[in-house]
């Protein structure tokens, strides 16, 4: 329920901004400008932000995220492992709410692999998928100084996939997806 409300409130505020006459001069943003910034959720990510103008970056953000864990009892041993990829490109458009704080929106397109395996002495299987898809995103960045901001994001990713199953026991299959996500995450970003 929190999510929502904080989606929605992220939202309506950059809705708003949009109707509001704010000119670029206001952001301390600069066209050539570089920015890294790293969002906490579920999962990490580390992106890198292009400016174009004082109110426009091109975003490119990575995010990783995996698991191992291995069973051993006596002397059988029983391993699961994931791994996640997923890169997101876009267009950000920022808008100066005050002296100190910019909110943003981004729009642009996901891609994403995963990897699961599972192994034990009866049987071994793994599954391979992509998926592909569009994803928004709206946020707002205090910045505490110049080349340090702080702030929130949250973001909607919609996606198609496609995965491989494979197992000792039954026959490759192959299946899709149709999926649609939220998130809401913790926002750092280092200017330069």
């Amino acid at each position: 329920m929190r999510t929502r409300i904080l989606i929605i409130a992220l939202a309506t505020a950059s809705t708003s901004l949009t109707a509001q006459d704010t000119t670029p001069d206001s952001l301390p943003f600069r066209r050539g400008q570089w920015a890294v910034q790293f969002v906490g959720s579920l999962g990490a990510s580390v992106g890198l932000l292009k400016f174009r103008s004082p109110s426009s970056a091109w975003v490119v953000d990575v995010g990783v995220s995996g698991q191992h864990e291995e069973d051993i009892a006596d002397t059988s041993v029983a391993v699961h492992s994931q791994a996640f990829v997923s890169v997101l490109l876009g267009q950000r458009k920022y808008r100066s709410l005050a002296t100190k704080v910019a909110a943003y929106r981004s729009l642009g397109l996901l891609m994403s692999y995963t990897h699961n395996l599972s192994s034990s002495p009866f049987s071994r299987s793994t599954s391979n998928g992509w998926q592909l898809g569009p994803f928004a995103n709206v946020g707002g960045t205090y910045l505490v100084t110049s080349h340090l901001g702080i702030g929130a994001t949250g973001q909607v990713r919609i996606a198609y996939g496609r995965s491989t199953f494979r197992s000792s026991i039954t026959p490759k299959t192959r299946s899709w997806s149709l999926s649609g996500t939220t998130s809401i995450g913790l926002q750092g970003a280092i200017f330069f």
